[in-house]
């Protein structure tokens, strides 16, 4: 029977690491960032969602993405506004 011993861990890195946003650290390059939060509105419920951006994936995405409450698939459009540092998004029905 193995047991899990918590030491054997400690000099390994976190892979989720520290997950706060630091705006003000970044670069403007979209090369610079990290994944970040971001929330939509579901299209058909209302209800509010949680999603991950990729910044690596670029300055104008789209996927599909389902409501984390009804299960409806909603498409997310996302776009970088270079003049206030942020992410536009925007949710459908798919």
């Amino acid at each position: 029977m193995n047991s899990y011993n918590d030491d054997q861990y400690e000099d390994e890195p976190d892979p989720f690491g520290d997950f706060e946003s630091h705006s003000d650290e970044y670069e403007n390059s979209l090369n610079d960032m990290q994944v970040q939060q971001g929330r939509f509105s579901c299209s058909f419920c209302g209800s509010p969602n949680d999603t991950f951006i990729d910044p690596s994936q670029g300055p104008d995405q789209e996927y599909i993405e389902d409501c984390q409450t009804c299960c409806a698939p909603n498409q997310l459009r996302l776009s970088w506004q270079e003049s206030t540092s942020s992410w536009e998004m925007h949710s459908s029905e798919y």
